[in-house]
């Protein structure tokens, strides 16, 4: 039933209360507008519920997508980018740039806390 259901939910919650948790936010995960909209209003959820969420994020995808769009070329070994100079600073500027910046202001619209 919903009253079980959100009795379990509330018991799971208090025991996490004020404690940080950890979450990965990979970058597939981040090309769908869906799914970025739901991570996002968990991540406010559980906020709000009192568990201090640490977003750990990749964004793979993305800087592929910008290294192609800028002409940088990269190797993969082992299913593994090898990053040389010019790759790690467009990973940052991606990174930093507006994956930072997108999921932060997700979870700020969704009600939640984000730096």
């Amino acid at each position: 039933s919903f009253a079980e259901t959100a009795l379990g939910i509330s018991e799971a919650a208090a025991s996490l209360r004020g404690k940080i948790v950890v979450v990965k936010y990979g970058g597939n995960a981040m090309t769908s507008p869906e799914l970025a909209l739901g991570f996002c209003q968990d991540v406010a959820a559980l906020q709000n519920l009192g568990i201090r969420v640490v977003v750990v994020h990749g964004g793979g995808p993305q800087i592929s997508s910008m290294l192609d769009k800028v002409g940088v070329e990269c190797t993969w070994e082992g299913g593994m980018r090898v990053s040389s100079e010019e790759v790690v600073d467009v990973a940052e500027m991606v990174l930093c740039g507006s994956v930072n910046k997108k999921i932060s202001a997700g979870i700020t619209s969704a009600g939640g806390h984000a730096i």
